[in-house]
């Protein structure tokens, strides 16, 4: 092999995208942004949880009451929950 011969090619499983990898990585950077981003803000309760926000909007709130995914978020608990604003109301993302 000369100095100048390409690098040998990665093979690639099926299971991994075979084409446009920096689309990929880019779509992973920016989920891994989006959890740092969540980690670095503090934690609401729900009384406290912005208003004014962009539907797809994640918070952290430390006194939640309802149990399940996926239901209309409420304050007055104890249970810590991850929430998404969907435009009209704060949503149970986890618990």
């Amino acid at each position: 092999m000369s100095a100048h011969s390409p690098p040998a090619m990665t093979r690639v499983a099926p299971e991994q995208p075979p084409g446009n990898w920096a689309g990929w990585l880019r779509d992973i950077a920016r989920s891994v942004n989006q959890l740092i981003g969540l980690t670095d803000r503090p934690p609401y309760t729900f009384a406290t949880l912005p208003v004014n926000v962009t539907p797809g909007t994640m918070a952290y709130i430390t006194d939640g009451s309802v149990a399940g995914w996926g239901g209309n978020a409420a304050g007055g608990g104890t249970t810590r929950q991850l929430l998404w604003f969907n435009g009209t109301v704060w949503r149970v993302l986890g618990t």
